[in-house]
């Protein structure tokens, strides 16, 4: 299906091969599927119209080629009964090429090409400010079609949840969508970048959209009773699962979507891509975060597995999260004795850590989920592993004189994202995708 593609993950629009496709999609869909709503998507589509749709017919304007493309989706919907629903985002784009600025003027001109029959899903995952939700929704309500409203269960920034920001976001978002009389709403939890979060973990944001959809008490206390009656879980417990990311230095107010515990546990060892935002006593904190979490099973009997999966990351952390650190600041005191014992204590035992935490993340993965996809974690984790294994290696053929120096410690450690020197140091970051985690090499 190459062929079908425009550019990046773009379909390849006003070729009838391409609506083919879609026409099979559709038939498979409604064989499998008592539901006659679909999400047909189609938002972020950026480069539109600017690959291989730009070769064959030269430059159109992508906002005409989007909904000439949406006119067709749409009526291939009807002929298989569909009532479709998409992503709202490209329609605001076609005024301003923010999503949510509040600039952003629709023109009626614009109103009038939507298809009527499409429901239109405004989806923010991102603020805490009220007033951001009242004017999105006023403006979608500008429309002449159905609304549905997306919010988000953070499950898509690596190995643990982020509900402390899921409630901060969706609090408002609910309340917003209640006084405006929105009744059609839907909760996501993405798993983007290999989908390593327990959907499980993501709960307490789920149990907040399913007592929204009952009563205006959408309370701590109210929360954690219901998800105890309903699922079992102690609200606290899970709650507690996101704590290895409140490393030290970071502000007990701060609710941002920081993901200090996946960056710290998948970059490399030896070249420090992201050491200059690792908080000093990071390794304390993890092993306490790791006792914590072990107390949560036994209030969780149910749902023991996560908390283990979890004591197990605290435990690579332990190690981990300052490796690099201690490396390069014992190669540049030249101190042979930490080399030696970096190279022959505390590698050695991470790696045990780090087979440990496999297993446990591979039974939490088929409990949870089917096989498909565990790959993508093995391998990643398979190839972490060989590097602190290459590690080991080449720190003790350094210390016996093989070789004469280590490259990658003779390198300065820079600040991930280019921030001056001295500026918010060591305050960690929001780091999802694992190629540019791993390394600062191509993957």
């Amino acid at each position: 299906f190459a062929r079908l593609k425009d550019c990046d993950d773009i379909l390849l629009a006003d070729d009838e091969a391409t609506y083919q496709l879609i026409e099979d999609m559709l038939a498979s869909l409604s064989q499998s599927l008592s539901s006659r709503r679909i999400h047909i998507g189609m938002d972020e589509a950026h480069m539109l119209g600017l690959g291989e749709h730009l070769r064959r017919h030269g430059y159109q304007d992508p906002s005409d080629i989007m909904l000439r493309h949406l006119q067709k989706v749409v009526a291939l919907c009807s002929r298989y009964d569909y009532q479709p629903m998409m992503w709202s985002d490209m329609f605001f784009r076609l005024c301003h090429p923010d999503y949510y600025s509040a600039a952003t003027e629709i023109s009626e001109a614009v109103i009038k090409l939507v298809p009527p029959q499409v429901t239109l899903t405004y989806w923010d995952y991102y603020h805490t400010d009220k007033a951001v939700y009242d004017y999105m929704i006023e403006k979608h309500q500008h429309f002449h079609n159905p609304l549905l409203f997306a919010g988000g269960a953070w499950s898509w920034h690596g190995l643990l949840p982020l509900n402390r920001f899921s409630l901060a976001s969706s609090r408002p978002a609910l309340q917003s969508l209640r006084e405006h009389g929105v009744d059609q709403v839907l909760v996501t939890a993405w798993g983007d970048n290999g989908g390593s979060c327990p959907v499980f973990s993501v709960m307490p944001t789920l149990q907040l959209y399913a007592e929204a959809s009952w009563t205006a008490d959408c309370s701590d206390s109210q929360l954690a009773r219901r998800l105890q009656t309903c699922a079992g879980m102690d609200w606290d417990s899970f709650m507690m699962l996101e704590q290895p990311h409140d490393v030290p230095g970071r502000s007990p107010d701060d609710v941002s979507t920081v993901n200090p515990a996946r960056y710290e546990l998948l970059q490399d060892p030896l070249c420090g891509l992201l050491d200059r935002h690792v908080s000093p006593g990071s390794g304390q904190h993890y092993a306490a975060c790791a006792t914590k979490l072990a107390a949560c099973q036994s209030k969780n009997p149910r749902w023991a597995y996560l908390f283990a999966t979890a004591v197990a990351l605290c435990r690579v952390l332990e190690l981990k999260s300052e490796l690099g650190i201690r490396l390069k600041q014992a190669y540049d005191q030249q101190d042979r004795s930490q080399l030696q014992a970096l190279a022959k204590g505390v590698l050695p035992d991470l790696c045990q850590r780090l087979a440990e935490f496999k297993e446990s993340f591979y039974r939490q993965w088929t409990t949870d989920n089917k096989i498909f996809g565990f790959d993508v974690q093995e391998l990643r984790l398979g190839g972490l592993e060989a590097r602190l294994t290459r590690t080991r290696k080449r720190l003790l053929e350094y210390l016996n004189g093989t070789i004469p120096v280590l490259e990658e410690l003779e390198q300065d450690r820079l600040f991930y994202d280019g921030r001056a020197e001295g500026e918010n140091a060591a305050l960690p970051l929001a780091v999802q995708n694992w190629a540019l985690t791993a390394s600062a090499g191509v993957i």
